[in-house]
């Protein structure tokens, strides 16, 4: 999510540049004699963004203690994503100092007191990610990556304000500092597109867990989050047109770039905020299990799958809304993973698409028949064995390519 936050252009990490904003965000830049030398005129649209930039900073912070602190969020999971909001709260709060001038009369020392730990937005999101679906899941090698990002991170800030203090030579040092300052955020976004790809990449592993072992996964989906992290994602590409555009001496255009990446961002930030507080039941999932190599069929393969036909057809174990691979497996005597192979052997379907063809087909039944006229469309579908309105209805129109409704009218039911 988030991680596209990462870098207003403007930061004051950077060199300053007096014609950023210039018409933009209406900032003008005024050079006087005296020691600061340079003074800031804002306007109301000015006040408003920066308020805006100030107000997602404190609800970050919010957000952050409230994962971190509160005992109805207290896993490893939201410790993680605390550390991403507190990675974009630290990002904002150089942003809107350097956006408003504020900076100017802060003593450095305090100034800089917060370490510029973009990285911890990629990396908390990850290991966010990793621990929702497998609480209990131990880091491989690999997988601590996330903390040797965070390491470099560090250094690279550390170096910036090495150069910054010990090198007198102002050339030298807009030079140095250049170079640290973009190779800086190189790697950020290298990293991030790293880490939120692996990220995507375990969510959709647990889709298809959910599809492959449940018949009514939506209550314990993360499509949310997939559609988070895309979105996340796409933020990336306006701030790395903006970098592009920016060493490219085109400003103004990349300015436009950056605004729209930070804008972005701070809707998603604040939306997550409504999903986590108000929506907290989202973030439960069922436990993630590693799928154990896939076993060959045996030559009892057809007799599973007569007996297979039969608890659904003549039992309608379909009826049963909470029925899953591993409860059908039981009743066959048989291992949940050869169960599902022998159904996407003999039926080219995965265990949700598998269960619900039946619940469709009950419901065609039922709606063609006068005698659940006095029956609603939805109290015929949780009949028979449908939990969720919105899954219904994507799974009748895939498989009959009607509307429950319209199926009801056409049979004149």
């Amino acid at each position: 999510m988030i991680y596209s936050s990462i870098l207003l252009q403007t930061s004051s990490k950077a060199t300053l540049n007096p014609s950023k904003f210039a018409i933009l965000t209406n900032v003008r830049f005024i050079y006087s004699e005296s020691a600061k030398g340079m003074e800031y005129q804002l306007t109301a649209q000015d006040y408003l963004f920066g308020g805006g930039i100030f107000i997602t900073m404190v609800h970050a912070l919010l957000l952050a203690a409230i994962l971190f602190f509160n005992q109805r969020f207290s896993t490893k999971a939201n410790k993680y994503l605390a550390l991403a909001a507190l990675g974009i709260a630290i990002l904002l709060y150089y942003e809107f100092t350097g956006y408003t001038g504020v900076d100017q009369y802060i003593p450095w020392y305090i100034y800089e007191l917060p370490i510029y730990m973009v990285s911890a937005i990629p990396v908390g999101i990850f290991y966010y990610v990793l621990f929702l679906i497998q609480p209990d899941h131990q880091l491989q090698k690999w997988e601590r990556i996330g903390f040797w990002i965070l390491a470099v991170n560090v250094f690279l800030d550390s170096l910036y304000l090495l150069i910054d203090g010990f090198i007198a030579d102002e050339t030298l040092n807009e030079t140095l500092n250049n170079y640290v300052y973009y190779g800086t955020y190189i790697y950020l976004i290298i990293c991030a597109w790293y880490l939120l790809l692996q990220a995507l990449k375990r969510v959709n592993q647990y889709q298809k867990f959910l599809y492959d072992n449940y018949s009514n996964p939506k209550e314990n989906s993360l499509q949310w989050l997939k559609t988070i992290l895309l979105a996340s994602l796409a933020l990336l590409i306006p701030f790395m047109v903006g970098l592009i555009l920016e060493l490219t001496d085109q400003d103004i255009a990349s300015e436009v770039a950056y605004v729209l990446m930070t804008t972005g961002m701070m809707i998603l930030l604040f939306w997550m905020g409504y999903a986590i507080i108000l929506k907290y039941n989202w973030f439960e999932v069922v436990p993630y299990e590693v799928q154990a190599t896939e076993q060959k069929l045996s030559d009892k393969t057809q007799v599973y799958y007569e007996h297979l036909l039969q608890l659904i057809q003549e039992e309608k174990l379909y009826q049963d809304a909470n029925l899953n691979l591993n409860r059908l497996s039981e009743k066959l005597d048989i291992s949940s993973g050869y169960l599902s192979k022998i159904i996407q052997e003999q039926e080219q379907k995965n265990f949700f698409e598998f269960i619900n063809f039946y619940r469709v087909e009950a419901v065609k039944t039922k709606l063609s028949s006068n005698e659940y006229h006095h029956l609603t469309i939805m109290a015929i579908a949780e009949e028979s064995g449908f939990k969720s309105r919105s899954t219904f209805y994507t799974v009748f129109k895939k498989f009959t390519g009607q509307t429950p409704a319209a199926f009801r009218q056409a049979q004149g039911a």
